[in-house]
């Protein structure tokens, strides 16, 4: 469990860092505990999701406005 974690969270990073947001990712250190883990996991969705909502707004406007104009 811990190395999926360890994992996602070094993809999440990769991720945000190829698209060059300014969202800041936490990583995980080798020798944390789950809980610890688990509270650096959601502070990291508690980061993303304004990050998230936006983007879902954006592209569901994009939709619309395609929509409409079909």
């Amino acid at each position: 469990m811990k190395a999926y974690l360890k994992d996602s969270v070094k993809l999440q990073k990769e991720l945000f860092t190829l698209s060059e947001t300014a969202v800041e990712i936490k990583e995980l250190e080798d020798e944390s505990t789950a809980d610890s883990m688990f509270r650096v996991v959601d502070g990291n969705f508690q980061t993303l999701l304004p990050f998230i909502e936006e983007t879902v707004d954006k592209w569901n406007s994009r939709t619309q406005t395609v929509k409409g104009a079909g």
